[in-house]
């Protein structure tokens, strides 16, 4: 390989060595690294590459962030000084501060990389380990609960979107059971007050031959019929071999109409609850 040189004024100096010196990279890292890029890849370089930091000369660019992923995609650029055969210590001997590397990449663009960058060493690489790991350190506390607050307002706008169709097969259900609550509740109070079905039913097979009736009344559990028959005890009598009437009686005198073959009666009964 042939190192070129170009001088600008008396003290700095730009190297272009060949094409073939450049390794690049992609890496990432959590986002709030970006503020603390150049630590991080000086103490992570010798992870990411076969070199420690002290023996590239390197730079980098942000390619993209991921806010959902909340990581930070960067292309990692580095020489190796073995490349540059010496060249920096030769021309620092002669004077000639040498200032970066200028260097094609494949995409015919040229990537510079700062020469004067001073290499963590000591105490400044033990501050930038230690930012690194504060900087890791509070990504890996709040990253979880950002993922999960991120989950929760995904579950929230589902369940907002599924609120509509709850609530109407909540109301549904509600009809339903008021529905059936109050079915429940009619067969109850006919079975304590008297079905009024079930008491026509029962009158029209207790009642004799050539008896009707002309009114009925069924209120709280007392039934009271008025009618005409031939035989009115037989009336009571029928009533009472039917255990839905309880104490069938008359409540009022049984008359006779002047030239008629039935009589007129009123009959009281309790009705017994089922």
């Amino acid at each position: 390989m042939k190192e070129m040189v170009s001088v600008h004024g008396m003290n700095d100096a730009i190297l272009y060595p060949g094409n073939d010196a450049l390794l690049e990279r992609e890496v990432t890292f959590p986002l709030p690294a970006e503020r603390s890029l150049e630590s991080i890849l000086s103490y992570e370089m010798d992870r990411l590459t076969p070199f420690a930091a002290t023996d590239v000369v390197f730079g980098w660019t942000v390619l993209r962030r991921d806010a959902t992923a909340g990581r930070i995609h960067v292309r990692l650029s580095l020489v190796p000084l073995a490349a540059l055969r010496g060249l920096p210590d030769i021309l620092r001997a002669a004077g000639i501060v040498p200032a970066a590397i200028e260097i094609p990449r494949p995409d015919s663009t040229r990537l510079r990389l700062p020469l004067t960058r001073r290499q963590p060493g000591g105490g400044r690489l033990r501050t930038a380990m230690l930012a690194a790991c504060v900087a890791l350190a509070v990504v890996a506390l709040v990253l979880p609960f950002a993922r999960q607050a991120r989950e929760n307002a995904r579950l929230d706008r589902q369940m907002a979107a599924l609120r509509p169709a709850a609530d109407a097969a909540e109301r549904i259900q509600q009809k339903l059971t008021g529905g059936a609550s109050g079915r429940a509740m009619v067969r109850a109070e006919g079975q304590r007050l008297g079905d009024p079905l079930a008491v026509l039913a029962a009158l029209t097979d207790a009642l004799p031959d050539g008896t009707y009736l002309t009114d009925l009344t069924l209120r709280q559990g007392q039934l009271l019929v008025s009618g005409r028959s031939p035989v009115s005890t037989r009336v009571i009598q029928a009533m009472s071999a039917n255990p839905l009437f309880a104490t069938p009686s008359f409540a009022a005198p049984v008359t006779r109409t002047e030239g008629s073959e039935s009589s007129q009666f009123a009959i009281r009964a309790g009705i017994t609850a089922r």
